[in-house]
């Protein structure tokens, strides 16, 4: 229903799914991704800290990788743009064992990022101060 961009019909049921599960990683990463499709990027930080919280780099790789990318996007979106570019350094840990295209998701939100700082920096803006990172 998200992909088909019927978000209210899909917000109801995965937040229901959320609620219900609270311990299932995925339907709190979905749920995640949700919140930041519709704009709540504080409250979708917050979910994808709960599904980081329930996995790892090893056992639960590509789960675990998709939750700090799904963080790193509402951190950017929160013009925090630092703490997501250490989001995705984590992910891309995490996406040596996961598998390639989640390696090309990783470097495509870090290209996200740096096209914002050149952009920042064109508009003589304070994010002119961005770290980089290695891809």
């Amino acid at each position: 229903m998200r992909d088909q961009g019927r978000f209210d019909d899909a917000f109801v049921r995965i937040a229901k799914a959320a609620d219900e599960a609270p311990a299932n990683a995925a339907v709190q990463l979905n749920f995640a991704m949700l919140l930041a499709a519709v704009g709540r990027f504080a409250q979708a930080e917050a979910v994808a800290d709960r599904a980081i919280a329930q996995t790892d780099a090893v056992t639960t790789a590509d789960v675990h990788a998709r939750a700090l990318l799904a963080r790193a996007e509402a951190k950017r979106m929160l013009l925090r743009p630092t703490e997501a570019l250490a989001d995705i350094e984590r992910a891309m840990v995490a996406a040596q064992a996961s598998t390639p295209s989640m390696k090309v998701r990783i470097a495509y939100m870090a290209s996200q990022i740096a096209n914002a700082r050149a952009e920042a920096n064109t508009r003589g803006c304070a994010w002119s101060s961005f770290p980089t990172i290695q891809t």
